[in-house]
């Protein structure tokens, strides 16, 4: 009886001992850093107005500018820029948005700058934001594609 007591407690210790040998670390997401230039458009009522951006991710920051080459006068949005972080989304924080000095249209209009949560897609180098969010009892959507740039043209 003390031999099958001993070998239970043997199977079992070397059964514990065999299952915790392999820990499992699960992966962050891939870090967002790098230039980037694309696209952010907002879909409302099946109206959608789209601007050319120049962006960049930091670790944990994020600046977006109008692409002044390829401009679109009749969507102003402010050039922001803020704070991220990846959980299961991209949470999108703006610090400060502006339109210097009016260069770049008459006014623009604060609402329309990317914050809160976005869903991510990573097709190939590329990044994808897309964020459905409701206004006036309707659903809208931004969107934010971008595909990496070589170094130093987004400055």
């Amino acid at each position: 009886m003390k031999r099958l007591f001993a070998l239970i407690a043997f199977v079992i210790v070397g059964a514990l001992l065999v299952s915790c040998a392999d820990d499992i670390y699960l992966e962050g997401q891939d870090s967002l850093a790098g230039k980037y230039s694309g696209t952010y458009s907002i879909d409302k009522n099946s109206v959608v107005q789209e601007q050319n951006i120049l962006w960049k991710f930091t670790d944990q920051t994020w600046t977006m500018k109008i692409d002044l080459d390829n401009m679109n006068p009749d969507f102003c949005i402010c050039e922001c820029y803020g704070r991220y972080s990846i959980e299961d989304r991209v949470r999108l924080e703006v610090v400060v948005g502006d339109n210097p000095n009016g260069e770049l249209c008459v006014a623009c209009n604060s609402s329309l700058s990317p914050s809160g949560m976005f869903d991510l897609s990573r097709p190939k180098d590329s990044v994808v934001l897309k964020q459905v969010f409701g206004e006036d009892g309707n659903s809208h959507r931004r969107t934010i594609t971008l595909s990496p740039v070589a170094n130093g043209t987004t400055e």
